[in-house]
């Protein structure tokens, strides 16, 4: 299991030690619900991966892979343990290096600052405890997983300190 969320699961697994003398066609991937003792086909691979899409939100899914060549199915495999469908959540964190940054007058700064959390945290800056007003000289740009300060031609106006908050909903 690499990845769950409320409606899908990603697995992973590895090739079989032996193929029994034939090459492996493809994979088949088949869950079960908690409390059913019915097995449903929910993917049919080449590669050694899949994402099972349309799980039940707090529904508890057990998975197996079934390795295909011209000979046939082999004995199911259980990848990991039984796993609930729901969003993970991670509290939000940022990756500082350093607190304390300065430049010369005259000179750039880009202060590149990566960040994690899961729902995506919301990024804010501020300056001396004001929100952060974005110019053409100073702004800031945020991605997936970081946030990139830059100052152009550093003025001293541009000196305070400098605030960044990631949110989200835990």
């Amino acid at each position: 299991l690499v990845d769950v969320t409320r409606n899908s699961a990603t697995l992973i697994w590895e090739k079989p030690e032996h193929d029994g003398g034939s090459k492996i066609t493809s994979y088949i991937v088949e869950m079960q619900t908690k409390g059913s003792e019915k097995w449903i086909s929910c993917a049919q691979v080449k590669a050694l991966e899949t994402t099972v899409k349309g799980l039940t939100s707090g529904e508890e899914y057990t998975f197996t892979v079934r390795a295909v060549n011209e000979k046939g199915k082999s004995d199911p495999r259980q990848l990991g343990v039984p796993v609930i469908a729901k969003d993970i959540e991670i509290e939000p964190s940022v990756e500082l290096l350093f607190n304390s940054f300065s430049v010369k007058a005259g000179d750039d700064l880009k202060i590149d600052i990566p960040f994690r959390g899961r729902p995506l945290p919301t990024v804010t800056w501020k300056k001396d405890g004001q929100p952060l007003r974005q110019t053409t000289r100073l702004n800031f740009q945020t991605s997936k997983t970081s946030t990139l300060l830059t100052i152009k031609e550093a003025l001293k106006e541009d000196v305070g300190k400098y605030e960044l908050t990631v949110a989200n909903s835990i």
